[in-house]
């Protein structure tokens, strides 16, 4: 509302579109893997491109129509070296990246980020563990859950220990969690046990300082399905 009180309708618009751009995109993706499913993919790779590309509609004829004319190139600026420096809204370092409200917000940014895992382990770092449960409380894709565990193991920092572990246990509490873990390629489960390890490290090198107490990571280990036995050491 509106600060004397009257409904803000602009807002209430844009927010109505996101929800509903957002429950369009689950309903997309759902469909996306009961259809993979039933076709018995061979690999789990497959299944995974199938969901990622459920977004994706066959060209009609018109859509095709005078290519073979075309003279432009599809993108004019590819054989062209541009020495433009990134300006500092677009370098997530800077200190300008705002944090998402919503699951579009997020990938929007994250698409931007492309393979630059340096950056997408800095943007999770800074929307933090709360705010990501918040944003992904319906579903987060088991690509998603993949990616992120693979990039926490790779940039791994011990000084972001909280962080981390609130992301994970943030991540934990969404909706459909279980079956997004399920889905984790070979792979992936065998990095995310790597990432438990890094946890318990710290946690004996610190002695069981102010961080997150040891029992706490056990029960997140048992959310991820993860056993370490380093903890015992301590």
């Amino acid at each position: 509302m509106n600060k004397d009180g009257t409904i803000d309708f602009g807002k209430l618009e844009k927010q109505l579109l996101v929800a509903v751009d957002e429950d369009a995109r689950y309903r997309r993706e759902n469909d996306a893997k009961f259809r993979a499913v039933a076709q018995n993919v061979a690999s789990y790779e497959e299944f995974k491109d199938i969901v990622a590309a459920s977004h994706l509609k066959p060209l009609d004829k018109k859509d095709t129509e005078g290519l073979h004319n075309r003279k432009q190139p599809w993108n004019p600026y590819a054989g062209k070296s541009s020495e433009k420096t990134a300006s500092p809204k677009d370098n997530i370092l800077s200190g300008d990246l705002n944090v998402p409200r919503n699951s579009h917000e997020f990938q929007k940014y994250w698409r931007k980020c492309q393979k630059d895992k340096v950056k997408k382990y800095q943007y999770l770092i800074t929307i933090g563990g709360p705010t990501l449960a918040e944003i992904f409380q319906a579903e987060i894709s088991m690509a998603l859950l993949g990616e992120i565990v693979d990039i926490f193991n790779e940039n791994w920092k011990a000084d972001d220990f909280s962080k981390i572990y609130d992301i994970l246990h943030g991540l934990a509490t969404v909706k459909r969690f279980s079956l997004s873990l399920q889905f984790l390629s070979g792979r992936e489960k065998k990095v995310l046990i790597e990432l438990f390890q890094k946890l318990n490290e710290v946690i004996v090198e610190r002695q069981r300082g102010d961080c997150v107490h040891v029992e706490c990571l056990g029960t997140l280990e048992k959310s991820y399905g993860v056993t370490v036995e380093m903890r015992d050491q301590v």
